[in-house]
């Protein structure tokens, strides 16, 4: 779908099918069986982008073993392009994590748009900030698609933000929250009980009550 929108330059007028390699003859596997040679088959190539996921889930399995071997007493911070996960022991302390203003990206001396306390668990940002480009057609586009529309998602939201336990799950709940849109995301969140952050198209901040109490810095003038 994105190479489909053109992104990385992708050469729109590539087929998709893909042919396997040469095939195999004559080989004999441990049962005794014969592999025999066969006609190839073309099927449908179709990329999948797991960017987001693939952070989420290496940062889990990241973060499990760098715990196992973390000395008591001791704590760690770990980043993957913007999504965090923390663990261990920082005595009652908090890592203070700032949210990246996407209204402000790559402004020199741009400041956060809140500062967030993060003890333990994840934090996990989807942005339509920096990941945008033209289309063939001269759309400007992005990569959150709508899999309801299969296009990229027209929701009045730049960016979302949300902490969990798990930043895989992090991960998945700033795409559904970003789906739900400007209109719907706070009753969404709220009523799964989950701590979010986010920024609309006029560059106002909103956030859940679970949001509020590990923020511990924000820029008042942007929240509604």
């Amino acid at each position: 779908m994105l190479e489909a929108l053109g992104e990385h330059g992708a050469d729109l007028n590539r087929g998709c099918d893909h042919a396997p390699g040469p095939a195999i003859r004559g080989v004999t596997v441990p049962d005794g069986a014969q592999l025999e040679r066969r006609r190839p088959v073309r099927v449908p190539a179709r990329p999948l982008d797991t960017g987001g996921i693939g952070k989420g889930l290496a940062l889990r399995w990241a973060a499990r073993r760098a715990s196992a071997l973390l000395p008591s007493g001791s704590a760690l911070l770990l980043d993957a392009g913007g999504d965090v996960v923390a663990a261990g022991d920082r005595a009652n302390a908090a890592w203070a994590v700032g949210i990246e203003d996407p209204v402000a990206i790559g402004v020199p001396g741009a400041e956060p748009i809140a500062v967030v306390e993060l003890r333990a668990g994840a934090l996990a940002t989807s942005s339509v900030g920096i990941r945008r480009w033209l289309a063939p057609d001269g759309t400007g586009v992005h990569h959150i698609i709508d899999p309801a529309t299969r296009a990229p998602a027209r929701t009045s939201l730049i960016a979302v933000t949300v902490a969990s336990d798990d930043p895989a799950w992090s991960e998945v709940w700033t795409k559904a929250l970003f789906l739900a849109g400007r209109q719907g995301i706070r009753d969404e969140a709220r009523r799964r009980g989950l701590a979010a952050w986010w920024i609309d198209v006029d560059g106002q901040l909103g956030m859940t009550p679970a949001a509020r109490a590990q923020t511990s810095w924000v820029d008042e003038s942007r929240v509604r």
